[in-house]
């Protein structure tokens, strides 16, 4: 059964990305209205701020959206370090880092977890836009190392005292 992404995100969603400053990204899952089977999901979504001057085309929404289930922080925390969790976008995962306190997806940390959560859905805001790894990829630079990964702290403020440098995501000259 084919189901829209507008059967997961509610006007009570919507409104709760958009008051904590993920208002983009909830605009973006309705214009794009994107199409799946999977009967629950997880969204992380990326603050207004890190999409300034970026666009949020119906690819790299994919690529911020996995098919594993609505999975709550608890939940990602659970997981084994280096879970490959697959996305909307074709053939591309999202791996899994965490220290037992915080998570990261592919190198993006989580900064907001839990930030909406019902029965068929899970948003978790994210530090910036992610880029899925894609499948069969045998790079263990794209698998993060995940001792001492940063706070969470303030989205705005990138003030992190104990920067592990294996978490950030690798950036392309």
């Amino acid at each position: 059964m084919m189901v829209t992404t507008e059967s997961f995100c509610s006007d009570l969603m919507t409104s709760s990305l958009s008051s904590r400053g993920f208002t983009v990204f909830a605009h973006a899952l309705h214009a794009h209205n994107v199409t799946t089977t999977a009967a629950r999901l997880t969204f992380l979504a990326p603050p207004d701020s890190a999409l300034v001057n970026r666009v949020l085309n119906n690819d790299s929404l994919h690529g911020h959206i996995t098919a594993a289930g609505a999975l709550p922080y608890q939940s990602l925390l659970a997981l084994p370090p280096n879970t490959a969790l697959p996305t909307l976008h074709h053939n591309t995962t999202l791996v899994v880092g965490s220290d037992g306190e915080r998570v990261s997806l592919n190198n993006v940390l989580v900064v907001v977890p839990n930030l909406y959560i019902d029965g068929l859905c899970a948003v978790h805001g994210v530090d910036e836009p992610l880029v899925p790894t894609p499948l069969g990829v045998d790079d263990h630079s794209l698998k993060p190392r995940t001792n001492l990964l940063p706070s969470p702290g303030n989205i705005g403020a990138r003030l992190f005292s104990k920067y592990d440098w294996s978490v950030r995501r690798k950036t392309h000259s």
